[in-house]
């Protein structure tokens, strides 16, 4: 049956009740502001079935069309407060302490419009093609203010002191923090971000995980840079496992000896020295690890994480 064929599939009276009953809790949901033209077409739509019940007409899947943008709505704002309320544990963000000269983040709406409406056609197939898509409020702090947001967080048995954090990646911080222009204890700008948050991300189509780093790197920004699509950069990665280590239990991403098996490469960081960064989770410390590799070296756990990173004005 093609898809046009099962929009006009008639839908049985018992299923309309369970469906109807689902969008009225939807929009019942005090938790979730919608957007005024999200909130009209659902109500159009409830509309309309309801006076072709009255008339005993047939009611037919196209008639529910309106319920999967609802819940693409409901679902981006639930995790929009999920995102605001993991800044605010962390410590990274607060509006009830929040420094007068911090710019403010982007409201809800502001967040479901850009999905809603802004993402290009070869973004939203990115989002698609992620195993576990992952929004995110991102403020611009100093990499250094996110891994002591990380290490707030130890839930594990026998942790250690902290994220293990090189030389080298020190430097990459700092390099990270001129380019984005952040300042400590300031938040000076935000994004809005979709990343790939599986815990062990799969190899992308047409990476070759037998060519170096470098040759990787290049051939993920000859593929995807044009489309604004990018890989991840340390914040992000930061939050992803800040994330996963708040779970009960806790279940850190890319447990590179465990049975992930897999590190990220943050890809968003320049090649500096003809040096890469990545981070992985090392159990036998409970500890994250950010370090660095040779360009020229193979690494067949590495990994990219997709990303669609937009800059709130």
């Amino acid at each position: 049956m093609s898809a046009a064929e099962d929009r006009q599939q008639e839908i049985q009276p018992n299923e309309i009740d369970e469906r109807l009953a689902v969008v009225e809790e939807m929009l019942a949901d005090k938790k979730v502001k919608l957007p005024d033209d999200v909130f009209k077409r659902a109500e159009a739509g409830l509309k309309n079935i309801n006076e072709k019940l009255e008339k005993k007409l047939p009611i037919y899947e196209s008639d529910f069309d309106f319920i999967e943008e609802l819940k693409d709505t409901i679902k981006i704002a639930q995790q929009y407060n999920e995102a605001m309320d993991s800044l605010k544990e962390y410590g990274l963000y607060n509006s009830e302490d929040a420094n007068s000269k911090d710019k403010k983040p982007p409201t809800d709406e502001y967040v479901m419009q850009i999905i809603g409406s802004k993402l290009t056609k070869e973004q939203k197939e990115a989002i698609n093609k992620m195993q576990k898509p992952v929004l995110q409020i991102v403020p611009n702090r100093t990499c250094e203010e996110y891994v002591s947001a990380l290490n707030k967080n130890k839930p594990m048995v026998n942790e250690e002191g902290g994220a293990y954090v090189s030389d080298w990646t020190k430097g990459a911080f700092g390099r990270a923090n001129t380019r984005d222009n952040a300042k400590n204890g300031r938040i000076t700008g935000w994004k809005v971000v979709i990343t790939e948050g599986a815990d062990a991300p799969a190899i992308l189509s047409g990476d070759d995980t037998g060519k170096t780093l470098e040759e990787r790197f290049k051939w993920f920004k000859d593929n995807f840079e044009s489309k604004s699509i990018s890989g991840i950069d340390i914040k992000s990665y930061m939050l992803l496992q800040m994330a996963a280590l708040a779970k009960t239990p806790p279940r850190p991403i890319d447990d590179y000896q465990g049975s992930d098996k897999t590190l990220t490469m943050l890809n968003n960081e320049e090649i500096f020295e003809n040096t890469v960064s990545g981070v992985y989770w090392r159990d036998y410390r409970r500890q994250v690890r950010l370090f660095e590799g040779r360009a020229g070296d193979q690494d067949v756990r590495a990994r990219f994480r997709l990303s669609v990173v937009v800059d709130v004005p």
